[in-house]
């Protein structure tokens, strides 16, 4: 059958007058009944090739033809594509239509790297018959924009997203809303936090020194003006432990501590015991 290959290729060779093989960039060889092709490592610039209707089984033959763009193999008998078209990542155009694939994982999984390729079908093959194939090869092959012959709709990658990555949707809609994302854990946010060492903040007036109504009316002393005390820190929480020592109790020191970097917003809202020493923090 390959002797057969070779004769379809040198009879067009010769129609088209072309004698170095760096100069074939089209090969028609479908409609021939063969079962196996002959290697065509040899047409190095090779762009675009038909081997469609014919008997394959597997794809053997484009070990080395890394240019190709456009691959023709509808109407055959492939039943594998494993290890056979993954290193084609020029790939542009693929019909796979009315064969034997089986397994959609491993089939995307040949296909997943080729970011160029925007047609692809697979219809009339068992994967297609998989619950959720549409959206599956739309979610691992995002550049696909033509799938068996109908064109790839934005919502549909949205659901795609949304159902096989679902861990980075819930990030983005967090995001969105201007949130930040939550952190797994509470040792994962204090671990994290202490690796970035903040810079914090913590601003209070000397209240202690601002007299009352009353001792100003009564003293005839001149009273100094009350001073406001900023201390800056880049150890995290545990300054805040030290410095609000006289104000917060135990547990709501463990409470703050237990904040990431990006949830001041629930710092300012917690219930703090301070006295008459009100107390900023920035971050």
């Amino acid at each position: 059958m390959a002797d057969k290959c070779d004769e379809a290729i040198a009879k067009q060779l010769k129609k088209r007058r072309i004698k170095r093989n760096a100069d074939v960039r089209e090969l028609y060889l479908g409609e021939n009944k063969v079962t196996d092709v002959t290697d065509l490592s040899r047409f190095k610039n090779l762009y675009c090739l038909w081997l469609n209707s014919n008997k394959l089984r597997s794809v053997n033959c484009l070990s080395e033809n890394f240019r190709l763009a456009e691959l023709y193999l509808q109407n055959n008998e492939i039943t594998t594509i494993t290890g056979s078209l993954r290193h084609l990542t020029s790939l542009q155009v693929l019909f796979l239509h009315n064969n034997q694939l089986q397994k959609l994982e491993v089939v995307v999984q040949e296909l997943e790297n080729m970011q160029k390729l925007h047609t692809l079908n697979l219809f009339y093959n068992p994967v297609a018959q998989e619950p959720e194939y549409r959206q599956y090869v739309i979610y691992k092959i995002p550049s696909i924009e033509l799938l068996d012959r109908q064109e790839v709709l934005k919502s549909e990658q949205d659901t795609s997203e949304r159902m096989y990555n679902q861990l980075d949707t819930e990030i983005k809609d967090t995001i969105a809303f201007g949130r930040s994302p939550p952190y797994a854990t509470e040792e994962q946010a204090i671990t994290i936090r202490a690796l970035r060492r903040s810079v914090m903040e913590y601003t209070s007036f000397g209240w202690s020194k601002v007299p009352s109504s009353l001792e100003r009316r009564t003293s005839e002393k001149p009273f100094e003006n009350p001073q406001l005390v900023t201390t800056s820190s880049i150890s995290g929480f545990q300054s805040l432990g030290i410095l609000a020592e006289g104000y917060y109790r135990d547990d709501q020191i463990k409470h703050l501590a237990g904040i990431g970097q990006q949830h001041i917003l629930y710092v300012l809202e917690c219930e703090l015991v301070m006295g008459n020493s009100p107390i900023a923090i920035w971050i």
